[in-house]
């Protein structure tokens, strides 16, 4: 049993806060959407294992999730540093029908593979150079927020939509 031999149910943190930030992490990293927490299997497995409380959605939304955003922002800029980048701009539509704008960078390096990162994802009222131009900047200031480093942007990539 996975659980057996393990320290998993008396964690090191011994805070329920700093438990529950790091089930959002986990769950965000991992592409677990938040709304799995609320399910009865993902439930009783977490409070077979645990002695925290555990969050639901709303609470992990609410109260975690902007900083585990925040915490990856960050480390996309630790990793790209002062490297060139090249930047990728798709548009799709969600199952809703509304427009989406997604932006992957990646680090230009000449002597192996390099980081590739989804750095944003922003919805559009309509998809037109204008838009696409306001998600590029937003984008870079978000990777940049002192200052943009343009000069750092050598490949601009975009579909063929208008």
């Amino acid at each position: 049993m996975l659980f057996e031999n393990s320290s998993f149910s008396s964690p090191k943190s011994g805070n329920a806060s700093e438990v529950s930030k790091d089930l959002c992490t986990v769950m965000v990293s991992s592409n677990i959407p938040l709304h799995k927490v609320d399910t009865c299997s993902s439930l009783n497995f977490l409070q077979k294992h645990t002695t925290h409380p555990i969050p639901t959605e709303y609470i992990l939304r609410k109260k975690y999730l902007t900083s585990c955003s925040n915490g990856t922002i960050n480390k996309i800029r630790y990793s790209v540093g002062n490297n060139k980048i090249w930047v990728s701009i798709d548009e799709t539509t969600d199952v809703s029908g509304r427009y989406v704008a997604n932006v992957v960078i990646g680090i230009l390096k000449d002597d192996q593979p390099a980081d590739i990162f989804l750095l944003a994802c922003e919805v559009l009222e309509k998809v037109n150079k204008s838009s696409i131009s306001v998600v590029f900047d937003n984008s870079m200031k978000l990777l940049w927020p002192k200052e943009v480093q343009r000069e750092n942007v050598l490949l601009f990539l975009k579909d063929a939509a208008s």
